[in-house]
């Protein structure tokens, strides 16, 4: 017997619309650097799947990812900005 009920989600509706709003400013920050996917996933670490799934705010990404990529790509000293 099967039930024509939707799936509810495991996440609350809070936070996976986080998350679509963090893979949307991560898609903004690659378009404004002029980067494809493939060099911004090079820079991040991380596969160009991987990339397009946190740019759509995928829940299955592990928080690893995101924190690997987030600080590989902002916090390493070579992406620091320096005023000269």
């Amino acid at each position: 017997m099967s039930t024509d009920r939707p799936i509810a989600s495991p996440l609350p509706a809070a936070v996976e619309r986080n998350l679509r709003q963090l893979g949307e400013h991560l898609r903004i920050a690659r378009k404004r650097r002029k980067q494809s996917l493939a060099a911004f996933a090079q820079r991040m670490q991380i596969s160009i799947p991987t990339l397009r799934k946190l740019e759509a705010g995928d829940p299955a990404v592990s928080m690893a990812s995101y924190a690997t990529g987030f600080q590989r790509r902002w916090c390493a000293p070579e992406s620091r900005h320096t005023s000269s």
